[in-house]
Protein backbone atom coordinates (compact mmCIF):
# COMPACT_ATOMS: atom_id res chain seq x y z
CA UNK A 1 0.00 0.00 0.00
CA UNK A 2 1.25 3.47 -0.86
CA UNK A 3 0.95 5.97 2.23
CA UNK A 4 0.82 9.34 1.87
CA UNK A 5 4.34 11.40 2.35
CA UNK A 6 6.22 8.34 1.01
CA UNK A 7 6.73 9.96 -2.61
CA UNK A 8 8.70 12.86 -1.31
CA UNK A 9 11.27 13.82 -3.90
CA UNK A 10 10.34 15.57 -7.32
CA UNK A 11 11.65 14.29 -10.54
CA UNK A 12 10.91 14.44 -14.31
CA UNK A 13 9.99 11.91 -16.95
CA UNK A 14 11.49 12.56 -19.97
CA UNK A 15 11.13 10.26 -23.38
CA UNK A 16 13.34 9.68 -26.19
CA UNK A 17 12.99 11.46 -29.86
CA UNK A 18 15.06 10.32 -32.19
CA UNK A 19 14.88 12.66 -35.67
CA UNK A 20 16.62 12.14 -38.49
CA UNK A 21 19.91 14.56 -39.24
CA UNK A 22 19.34 14.80 -42.96
CA UNK A 23 22.77 12.26 -43.10
CA UNK A 24 21.13 9.11 -42.66
CA UNK A 25 21.73 8.89 -39.11
CA UNK A 26 19.44 10.06 -36.16
CA UNK A 27 19.81 12.71 -33.69
CA UNK A 28 18.47 11.75 -29.93
CA UNK A 29 16.71 14.71 -27.74
CA UNK A 30 13.87 14.52 -24.92
CA UNK A 31 10.90 15.73 -24.32
CA UNK A 32 9.13 16.43 -20.97
CA UNK A 33 6.74 13.96 -19.96
CA UNK A 34 5.85 15.53 -16.73
CA UNK A 35 7.12 16.38 -13.26
CA UNK A 36 5.88 13.71 -10.66
CA UNK A 37 6.59 13.12 -6.80
CA UNK A 38 8.50 9.82 -6.64
CA UNK A 39 10.54 7.58 -3.63
CA UNK A 40 14.34 7.11 -4.82
CA UNK A 41 16.92 4.55 -3.63
CA UNK A 42 20.08 4.35 -4.49
CA UNK A 43 21.05 0.59 -4.76
CA UNK A 44 24.34 -0.25 -2.51
CA UNK A 45 26.83 -0.10 -4.77
CA UNK A 46 25.38 -1.66 -8.44
CA UNK A 47 22.90 -4.80 -8.50
CA UNK A 48 23.12 -6.57 -11.56
CA UNK A 49 19.43 -7.95 -12.75
CA UNK A 50 19.34 -10.88 -14.58
CA UNK A 51 16.14 -12.87 -16.51
CA UNK A 52 17.03 -15.29 -18.47
CA UNK A 53 19.93 -14.56 -20.43
CA UNK A 54 19.49 -10.51 -19.72
CA UNK A 55 21.74 -9.05 -17.47
CA UNK A 56 21.79 -4.90 -17.01
CA UNK A 57 22.77 -2.84 -14.35
CA UNK A 58 20.70 -1.22 -11.84
CA UNK A 59 21.85 2.10 -9.11
CA UNK A 60 18.58 3.30 -8.71
CA UNK A 61 15.22 2.36 -8.05
CA UNK A 62 12.56 5.16 -8.09
CA UNK A 63 8.73 4.58 -7.04
CA UNK A 64 6.26 6.92 -9.07
CA UNK A 65 2.24 6.81 -9.10
CA UNK A 66 1.04 4.54 -11.57
CA UNK A 67 1.11 5.96 -15.12
CA UNK A 68 0.42 3.85 -18.01
CA UNK A 69 2.88 5.18 -20.41
CA UNK A 70 6.23 5.21 -18.98
CA UNK A 71 8.68 2.97 -21.04
CA UNK A 72 11.78 1.22 -20.87
CA UNK A 73 13.83 4.19 -23.10
CA UNK A 74 12.58 6.68 -20.81
CA UNK A 75 15.04 8.48 -18.04
CA UNK A 76 14.29 10.41 -14.95
CA UNK A 77 15.23 13.37 -14.37
CA UNK A 78 16.23 13.68 -10.12
CA UNK A 79 16.23 16.99 -9.02
CA UNK A 80 17.94 17.19 -5.89
CA UNK A 81 20.65 15.52 -7.06
CA UNK A 82 20.75 16.54 -10.33
CA UNK A 83 21.33 13.17 -12.30
CA UNK A 84 19.74 11.45 -14.84
CA UNK A 85 18.70 7.90 -14.48
CA UNK A 86 18.23 5.89 -17.55
CA UNK A 87 15.22 3.49 -16.91
CA UNK A 88 16.42 -0.17 -17.53
CA UNK A 89 12.91 -1.65 -16.40
CA UNK A 90 9.38 -0.75 -15.48
CA UNK A 91 7.64 -2.90 -12.77
CA UNK A 92 3.89 -2.94 -11.99
CA UNK A 93 4.59 -4.59 -8.03
CA UNK A 94 1.07 -5.16 -6.62
CA UNK A 95 -0.33 -5.59 -10.09
CA UNK A 96 -2.62 -2.90 -8.73
CA UNK A 97 -2.18 -0.26 -11.26
CA UNK A 98 -1.45 2.29 -7.96
CA UNK A 99 2.52 2.51 -8.07
CA UNK A 100 5.96 1.69 -10.58
CA UNK A 101 8.84 0.93 -9.74
CA UNK A 102 11.68 1.78 -12.01
CA UNK A 103 14.98 0.28 -11.99
CA UNK A 104 17.56 2.28 -13.29
CA UNK A 105 21.31 3.20 -14.14
CA UNK A 106 22.83 6.11 -13.15
CA UNK A 107 24.03 8.27 -16.94
CA UNK A 108 25.81 11.33 -17.47
CA UNK A 109 23.01 13.28 -19.45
Amino acid sequence: MLQVGTLKERVRLESQVRTDDGMGGKTVTWKDQGTVWAAVWPSSGSEAVKSGQLSFEVTHRVRVRYRSDVKASWRVYHKRSGQYLTVRSVINPDMGDRMLDLLCKETET
